[in-house]
């Protein structure tokens, strides 16, 4: 990657899908105006030329970090490695063309081009410098952190900084505190702990600096919404599409996470051994997890053979597995459909899997293994849902004569 210089400016694309129809508009002139207001000051951001500095840092929804170098006659964009919705959107550029000896696009520089580019990106201005941000990319990278994890820090750090409405030092602490307080009113204490999480990242591996300690934040303990094994029955029954319904007893019969599931592919089926492989999941470890016989049948029945390398669910697009968010839909669709009136998601099945193990007699242990993770405390909290030991208790009023 480029040289980035320690006084240019970070841009960041806005992770908030409701909020990026209302991001700052570009305008007319050679200045990007932030004309939005933050939700923590009544006070306009200020103006930045796009012609000031000489090169620019994007943060993508992906969590690409994108260093945009501004030379005389041209653009020049450099990352680690080009995502594909970040190729798709820089070959939208009119006069783009790939440097194979750089290793980087080139677009014919002028300030309407990059204003364009920055629009592309829904890019804002925020307050690091280029230095610091490229210190932060390299730390999430050394950590390994995931995608997920990635864009949510990412997220709350800019958050941070659009509060803070100056460059981040060593003097924060009481903005730090007031910034926790604020979101403490708005938002259960899990997330405000991420958030903690992620400034205490940036001011400990990025700037540097002693990160203030934050007491009196305790984790909420909300148990899951977990459903019957009728109500099961009846979800999956409901799905009459053969791939939504396999796509629903994968996620229940193996305890999948969402975006596991979404992900397999036909290499992960392994048949012979009534497995499978699970890769590079939460925290990018791999694990092995049951094939479900019925679920094995109906793989048969939707794949006439499993050989060669292709997604189990493909997308709409080429080369892509089917989102996420389609998924969800796929179970509110059956979930309405079986009359279960209950506020739960998709993950709730996964939920379900292990509560049912539980009920079952399976070692809490097995459990923790087969859902991934790393911590058997995170398993214990389906001991209080289980039925197993409450229905071996009899209420005192079940036990006198009728009142």
């Amino acid at each position: 990657m480029a040289t980035v210089r320690p006084d240019s400016p970070v841009y960041s694309g806005r992770l908030v899908r409701a909020w990026s129809s209302k991001r700052p508009k570009i305008a007319a002139s050679t200045a990007i105006k932030t004309k939005k207001k933050s939700s923590h000051s009544a006070e306009n951001r200020p103006c930045l030329s796009v012609n000031a500095y000489s090169e620019y840092l994007i943060s993508t929804p992906d969590g690409e970090v994108l260093s945009i170098l501004n030379e005389s006659s041209h653009l020049k964009i450099y990352t680690r490695r080009f995502g594909p919705e970040t190729v798709a959107k820089i070959r939208s550029i009119p006069g783009r063309r790939w440097d194979a000896e750089q290793r980087c696009w080139m677009i014919p520089c002028s300030p309407e081009r990059l204003r364009e580019i920055l629009h592309l990106f829904r890019a804002t201005p925020y307050y690091l410098s280029g230095q610091i941000a490229a210190r932060l990319d390299q730390e999430m990278t050394l950590q390994a952190m995931g995608r997920n994890s990635r864009r949510a820090y990412m997220f709350w750090i800019q958050d941070f900084l659009y509060f803070l409405n100056r460059p981040p030092g060593s003097d924060d602490a009481e903005a730090i505190h007031e910034y926790l307080s604020i979101k403490g009113k708005s938002s259960r204490v899990n997330t405000v702990l991420l958030i903690r999480a992620a400034l205490r990242f940036l001011y400990n591996r990025a700037l540097r600096t002693a990160f203030p300690d934050i007491p009196g934040l305790k984790k909420d303990r909300i148990l899951p919404t977990i459903i019957s094994k009728q109500e099961v029955l009846r979800i999956l029954k409901e799905c009459r599409n053969p791939k939504h319904r396999l796509l629903l007893m994968l996620v229940y019969s193996a305890g999948l996470r969402v975006s596991e599931a979404v992900s397999l592919r036909s290499i992960d089926i392994q048949m012979d051994r009534n497995l499978i492989h699970i890769r590079r999941a939460k925290g990018r470890k791999d694990r092995y997890v049951l094939l479900s016989r019925i679920v094995l049948d109906d793989l048969k029945r939707v794949f006439p053979s499993l050989e060669g390398d292709f997604w189990i669910f493909p997308g709409q697009k080429n080369g892509r597995h089917l989102s996420i968010r389609s998924a969800q839909q796929v179970f509110k669709n059956a979930l309405e459909k079986a009359k279960i009136h209950r506020n739960i998601s998709i993950h709730g099945l996964r939920h379900a899997f292990a509560t049912h193990l539980l009920e079952n007699g399976t070692d809490i242990r097995v459990i923790q293994k087969l859902l991934g993770h790393s911590s058997l405390q995170t398993t214990q909290i389906y001991t209080h849902v289980t039925k197993q030991h409450i229905h071996k208790i009899i209420s005192p009023l079940d036990q006198m004569n009728e009142p």
